[in-house]
Parts: structure tokens; sequence; C-alpha cells
């Protein structure tokens, strides 16, 4: 009777088919992680959207009266996150409860970016922090009271959507992602009075932010700027060509 050998793979048969994976994985991982940052992008856009229509159908609701941006009277989202370790506001889902828009956004996923990965210390726990977005300062209710923000001499407060003048409501942002050692309250400071960052947009997207509109549509802005992603707080940034774009669709002269 024929004998039959049974023959493994050589160690150089096996390096080969090592290598042919290492390959086959070096080809494929940056497409797969780029289609997750595209991934990311569009989640975050759909969130921002759907803010820009709960701001909608609040103002509809409301009379014309934009969503409130001053806590004192239970703005559009509550809570006061901070990049410090213990404070119980970073992971408070309440606060998203007791914002005038959660009738609207009744979901406490949308509050956060997708691309978002700060977090909340507390002791040896880490925990996502609930919230990556925050409001025009200029627009909405309770914003008049503001007698020392920056270039309030200057600039207009939009109160209502009938003072929207001088400026297209699609081009004036209500919501955008800001960056995660910024973000404190409900609003987000702009202001061409200041020739820096009074407050840092967001970055999570490769360089970019998630940004709605008043008209209702959202966009994703992608920073031209290398200065804008390492932006600090009250850093000047002049001839920064990203803020000179962010202020343009921030407010107008009075």
């Amino acid at each position: 009777m024929k004998r039959f050998r049974l023959h493994g793979f050589t160690l150089i048969e096996l390096l080969v088919v090592i290598a042919i994976i290492a390959i086959l994985a070096g080809m494929l991982l940056p497409a797969l992680g780029r289609a997750k940052v595209k991934g990311q992008h569009i989640a975050c856009v759909n969130h921002t959207r759907q803010f820009a229509l709960a701001w909608q159908l609040y103002t509809d609701d409301h009379g014309g009266t934009y969503p409130p941006q001053d806590g004192a009277e239970g703005a559009w989202v509550n809570g006061w996150l901070t990049p410090t370790a213990n404070n119980p506001d970073n992971t408070n889902v309440l606060h998203l409860r007791e914002g005038k828009l959660w009738p609207y956004v009744n979901s406490e996923a949308v509050y956060r970016c997708p691309g978002d990965r700060s977090q909340a210390v507390f002791g040896n726990l880490r925990l996502p922090r609930v919230r990556s977005y925050a409001g025009n300062a200029w627009v909405g209710s309770g914003t008049r009271s503001w007698t020392g923000a920056p270039g309030y001499n200057e600039y207009k407060f939009f109160w209502k959507e009938s003072e929207v003048v001088g400026i297209s409501p699609s081009a004036l942002w209500v919501i955008m992602d800001e960056a995660d050692h910024s973000i404190n309250d409900c609003r987000m400071w702009v202001s061409a009075a200041h020739n820096g960052f009074l407050d840092v947009p967001g970055s999570f997207h490769g360089a970019a932010a998630s940004l709605s509109f008043a008209d209702g549509h959202s966009e994703l802005r992608k920073w031209v700027d290398p200065r804008t992603p390492r932006a600090q707080l009250g850093e000047a940034s002049p001839g920064n060509r990203d803020l000179d774009w962010l202020n343009e669709r921030t407010t107008v002269r009075r």
C-alpha cells in the first residue's frame, strides 16, 4: 500500500503568509479608520441638524422667541461642565432633561458628539461627559442683560426671530461643537470685538466642527488655520481665517 505523507507549512511559507496578512491589514485598516471617522462626521451633523429643527420648533411654539441662553430662566440645556475632576455636572443627565429643548430632542445620546472622547474623572472612575454642544451666546432670549459681554455696545443680540436683520438665517449659527477644555455652560462666546478665542470651537472630526444654523440646516466646517484646533481660552489669534469665518456668522454690528 502506498503511504501518504502530510506536509505542514515550512517556516519560510509561514512567514510569507504572515507578511501577506500584515500587508493586507496595513492596506485595510486606514480605510476602515477613515470610514469610522466619516461615520462620526455624519452622526454629528445629524445631531446638530436635530438641534436646528428643535430650535425652530421651540421658536414657533413661543411666538418667535428663541430658546433661552440664560441659565437663570432655564436655558436650552442646563449644567456647568468643566475639565476638572469630581464635577457631578459632567455626568448629570438630569441637566439635559431640564433644558428647554429636551421636549424636542429627548435622546441623551444626541447631546454628545460621537467624536468627543472627553471623560469625567471621579477618582479612578472615568465616564463620558454628557454634552459636547453649546449655543451661540448672541442668539437667544435672556441675552440682552449681558452688559459685560465683549462688544455689547457694538454688536447685536438676537432675542427673537424677527430681530435677525443684517444677516441671513442661513448664515447665523445657533448650536455647535465646543472644545472639551472650553465647554462649560449652555453658550459659546465668539466676538469680533476680541481678536481671539473667548471660547474654543470643537475639533472632534479631524480639525472640523459641526454647526447648526437659524434656517434649520447643519454643516461640517473644516478649520483651515492650524492654530484653531490647538487654541486656548482667551488666546489671541490675529489673522485667523477660522475666527473671521465664525465672526461673520455669529452676529452683526448694531
